[in-house]
C-alpha cells in the first residue's frame, strides 16, 4: 500500500495525513453495466413489428394517399396571392407557396377530406399504436421518394409538385401526432432521419420539412 503526505496547515509538521486507497471498478461490472445501457438504448427507440392487421389498415389509408396526390398533380393548385409586404422581386420560396396554397383548398377537396379521416380511421382501429406506427413508417418513406416521382418543373402560375407531395405527406403525419400524443412521433422520426444513408440525409426538402 503507498499513501501520500499531504501538510495540515497549522498542525505541528511531522503529523501527515493518508491519501485515501483508490476506488477503480471491476472491468467485468463495469462492461456489464455498458453493455446494458446501451440494450436499453436500442429496444426503447426500435419499432415493434406490425401486425398483419395494422398493416393492412395503413394500406388502406395509404390508397386514400396515393388517390388524393392524383387528383393534386392532375390538377395542381395556383400560386397563391402575392403577399404586399414581401419586397423583393423573385419568387416566394416553393415550399411557402405549397403550404399557403393548400390552406386554400375548400373543405370538399380530397385533401381536407383525408385528414378529417384519419382521426376517425385511427379510432376504428384495433391496434391504434400499430397502425398508427406503419402509416408513419410509411409516409416518411414517400417523403425520401418524392423528388424521384414527379417532374422538377411545374406549368405556369401553379404550385411546385414536388412540394405538393411533401405538404401531403407532412400534414397527414401532423394529423397522426396530433391524434396519437402517446406515440411521440416526433421521436421516432429523429431515430428514422438518423438512420437515412448520407444521400437521403442531403435531400433537403424533406428534412427541413420534418425539422
Amino acid at each position: 500500500e503507498t499513501t501520500e503526505a499531504y501538510p495540515t496547515g497549522e498542525l505541528t509538521g511531522q503529523e501527515t495525513i493518508r491519501a485515501p486507497a483508490p476506488v477503480t471498478a471491476s472491468p467485468l461490472k463495469a462492461g456489464a453495466v455498458a453493455e446494458a445501457a446501451l440494450e436499453e438504448a436500442a429496444t426503447s427507440d426500435a419499432a415493434p413489428a406490425a401486425s398483419p392487421e395494422a398493416q393492412a389498415a395503413a394500406s388502406s389509408v395509404m390508397a386514400k394517399v396515393d388517390q388524393c396526390v392524383q387528383a393534386l398533380l392532375s390538377n395542381p393548385p395556383l400560386l397563391p396571392p402575392i403577399d404586399p409586404s414581401f419586397t423583393q422581386l423573385y419568387r416566394q420560396d416553393e415550399a411557402l407557396e405549397a403550404c399557403a396554397a393548400m390552406a386554400l383548398l375548400p373543405n370538399e377537396h380530397e385533401l381536407p377530406s383525408l385528414l378529417q379521416y384519419v382521426p376517425k380511421w385511427l379510432s376504428q382501429c384495433s391496434h391504434q399504436e400499430g397502425a398508427a406506427l406503419e402509416l408513419a413508417q410509411k409516409l416518411f418513406s414517400r417523403l425520401q421518394e418524392a423528388g424521384g416521382q414527379v417532374p422538377q418543373f411545374c406549368p405556369p402560375d401553379t404550385v411546385s409538385q414536388l412540394h405538393v407531395l411533401l405538404e401531403v405527406y407532412l400534414a397527414l403525419l401532423d394529423t397522426l401526432d396530433a391524434s396519437m400524443k402517446d406515440m411521440n412521433l416526433p421521436r421516432l422520426l429523429g431515430t428514422w432521419v438518423d438512420e437515412l444513408g448520407s444521400s437521403q440525409r442531403c435531400n433537403v426538402d424533406a428534412i427541413s420539412g420534418l425539422l
